[in-house]
């Protein structure tokens, strides 16, 4: 349509004046000044007189942002991010609202000069107009258009790169642009003539499909390596390599495989300057890092503790956008709490040096403490040097089981037992530490040996260290035991028979250390009482312990004679595996032919940590004689377990007698993921009485060796006076 009437010229040279005016003063033209042609592109008058209205934003649709009318503001008023709540700023070319009279959805939007300069415009994050973010369509109504092909669109990527264009088609009318992104979103667009157009254009009707920021969260995954390790918890230990990786999960949870573009870590220890650094990840493999704190079997005090590893990296999302992701992860590295530290002349464990360095167990690091490797005690007072010494024991759990002290007239009683790691050297400290001030007491002339009355002791002019050693006064008014009775509350009986002459002292011990904590925040040991779950350990063998499978069983029988060793061997409960009350005994006729094929003896055994074991059990007669050995090789998962030994019945018909039969020994050992057993961690002697057997009818060994009447002599058989 021609718009080039007198009025049209008249009020377009007011327009061009206006709109210099606007320029200057930022204030919209006043509507009911214009002079507006309604003229419609058939010479008619339109129906509908042309109305400048500040409409109500209309609903979008299909994805797209609400349509931009451009009457929701004054004619005159020079646009630029007036619309930036729907996602949209105008510019950097400039462009004002004016009326045009061949559209009869005037206002519309138009460049400078009016209807021949370019408008342009990019796209914004509504919540955020500072970032730019993209749109995967866009639509406007072009025109009024005297001839094609003279009008273009251009769209741009988010590096400016031209990426599509559309050319006007349409001659003597409007044109509707709705172009659709394939590969790379939009994020900007400019709109112009390229060819002469006589009355030129304007757009209207303007919206867009925005791409929503993607909300992709990243989430730094740690690893670490205890491939060598028997027993261990997932948590970084020194010494062992720690992983690094991301995780990228969408709004929905969802993991999301983008491409990385870029990976940043910070606070990356490096060894060699031993600093904190920056550096790069593998942006192929979700920008993995590998590092260590320390290289040592034992750590130094600075590579574990808390830590803090940042990330800054971007990702690759649709249609090629990138996007930065950030993360940040506080995590622990704990020292591996049984492992030597060959650096220190004493040997002991890093928990024996770092509990005390570290006050998780407060007086731990006490010149008068010293570690012992006797692994058959939890610890003990050399009296004489004023020593005591903690055994590796000690960092297990103290008293598996629990021990129940009956309260009495003479005894407060109590329940003792359970606690664990630092709370259980705690413990263990404190008990022995009060032996020791008992001792001393009488030493320094605190009590008065043969003048403070001690109504039990045997030898009140020397207390020996097998005595109770506590005066009359004192085990009333502060223990509770009775003055006249050396173990008041019988540990003799609950625990052992040496304790039938200093139960009272020992009673003490342990009331004091009952229930004594360590310093949870200061324990960096693994397993220990910050890794997760608490002091438990995770089964790193080359096998899956799991209750809902079946481990691999092996059951080995056989018959012994020497058995002299067996008074030498002691009851021992070590690391918390213990065994339980419940044992159970009966013939197995494993092939259905009617003869008993072995004595099966099954034990509850308590285990603090999944892991491997070999069971050996020896059995005795009602004579007195040995009969059979049974050993059984496999594999245990926390908790409690039944245990079962085969005792075959060959050997008990060869080497035994009718009647019960009994179980001397029982011997526990951790088997490592090579096959090698460590020394027994639990002895149980005298532990099973079985019912009383009727052997005859079964089968008697072939052949026996008696172990009598042997001879031996060498034979030349070829007579070349060689044997």
């Amino acid at each position: 349509m021609q718009r080039f009437y007198c009025i049209k010229r008249l009020a377009l040279l007011w327009l061009v004046v206006g709109f210099a005016v606007t320029l200057l003063t930022a204030e919209s033209i006043d509507p009911k000044l214009i002079v507006s042609d309604s003229t419609s592109a058939n010479g008619e008058k339109d129906e509908a007189p042309l109305r400048i209205l500040r409409n109500e934003q209309t609903p979008s649709g299909n994805g797209y942002t609400a349509p931009i009318t451009f009457s929701e503001h004054g004619l005159g008023t020079v646009i630029t991010n007036q619309y930036a709540n729907l996602g949209i700023i105008f510019g950097p070319s400039s462009a004002f609202i004016s009326v045009d009279g061949a559209s009869s959805k005037a206002p519309v939007l138009s460049g400078v000069p009016q209807f021949q300069g370019a408008i342009s415009g990019s796209f914004v994050d509504p919540n955020n107009i500072t970032k730019k973010i993209g749109a995967s369509a866009i639509k406007m109504r072009v025109g009024y258009m005297d001839e094609a092909r003279t009008v273009r669109l251009y769209l741009y990527d988010k590096r400016g790169r031209q990426i599509d264009a559309q050319t006007t088609t349409v001659k003597g009318g409007f044109e509707v642009f709705n172009i659709k992104a394939a590969d790379e979103l939009f994020y900007s667009w400019k709109i112009q003539t390229i060819a002469h157009e006589p009355a030129g254009y304007a757009i209207d009707d303007f919206s867009a499909q925005l791409e929503k920021p993607k909300d992709i969260n990243a989430t730094i995954k740690i690893v670490s390596d205890h491939a060598d390790s028997m027993d261990s918890t997932p948590e970084p230990v020194t010494g062992k390599d720690i992983t690094a990786t991301i995780e990228l999960r969408d709004e929905s949870g969802s993991v999301v495989n983008y491409t990385f573009t870029e990976c940043r870590w910070k606070n990356v220890p490096d060894l060699s300057t031993k600093t904190l650094t920056d550096k790069e990840g593998d942006r192929t493999n979700n920008c993995k890092i590998t590092f260590q704190y320390s290289k040592e079997d034992g750590p130094r005090n600075i590579a574990y503790g808390g830590k803090t590893l940042e990330f800054a990296g971007t990702v690759q999302t649709d249609y090629g956008e990138e996007q930065e992701v950030l993360a940040k992860h506080e995590f622990k590295v704990f020292f591996d709490k049984d492992k030597v530290d060959s650096r220190k002349n004493n040997y002991a464990p890093n928990w024996f040096y770092y509990w005390g360095k570290n006050n998780a167990v407060q007086g731990l690091s006490d010149a008068n403490i010293e570690y012992t490797s006797d692994n058959s005690i939890y610890g003990e007072v050399d009296v004489a040097k004023g020593i005591i010494k903690i055994s590796n024991s000690a960092a297990g759990e103290h008293y598996p089981g629990g021990i129940a002290v009956p309260s009495a007239a003479n005894c407060p009683g109590g329940n003792f037992g359970g606690a664990k790691g630092i709370d259980s050297v705690t413990e263990i400290l404190i008990h022995e530490k009060t032996h020791l001030w008992t001792h001393n007491n009488w030493k320094n002339g605190v009590w008065l040996v043969g003048i403070t009355s001690d109504s039990d002791d045997p030898t009140p002019n020397f207390k020996a260290n097998d005595d109770d050693s506590l005066p009359d006064f004192y085990e009333t008014s502060v223990v509770g035991t009775s003055p006249n009775n050396r173990d008041s509350c019988g540990l003799a009986f609950i625990r052992s028979a040496g304790y039938a002459t200093y139960g009272d002292n020992e009673y003490y011990a342990m009331a004091q250390g009952h229930n004594q904590k360590g310093i949870a925040a200061n324990d960096w040991a693994n397993p220990g009482a910050q890794t997760q779950p608490a002091y438990k350990k995770v089964q790193a063998l080359n096998i899956n312990i799991l209750k809902d499978s079946i481990p691999e069983t092996n059951y080995y029988s056989s018959a012994f004679s020497d058995y002299s060793w067996l008074s030498k061997v002691n009851n021992i409960t070590v690391a918390g595996y213990a065994f339980k009350e419940g044992v159970s005994d009966n013939l197995v006729d494993e092939n259905g032919d009617g003869i008993a094929d072995y004595l099966s003896i099954k034990v509850k055994f308590y285990f603090p940590y999944s892991s491997k074991y070999r069971l050996n059990g020896y059995l005795f007669d009602s004579r007195g004689n040995p009969v059979a050995e049974a050993t059984t090789s496999s594999s245990g998962y926390e908790g409690e377990n039944i245990l079962e030994l085969r005792f075959n019945t060959t050997l008990l018909r060869t080497y035994g007698t009718n009647g019960v039969f009994y179980l001397k020994l029982l011997q526990f050992r951790i088997v490592d993921k090579f096959g090698d057993s460590f020394p027994a961690t639990t002895n149980a002697l005298n532990a099973y009485t079985t019912k009383s057997y009727t052997l005859d009818g079964l089968p008697l060994q072939a052949v026996r060796f008696t172990g009598e009447n042997f001879s031996d002599e060498g034979v030349d058989t070829n007579g070349n006076g060689l044997y």
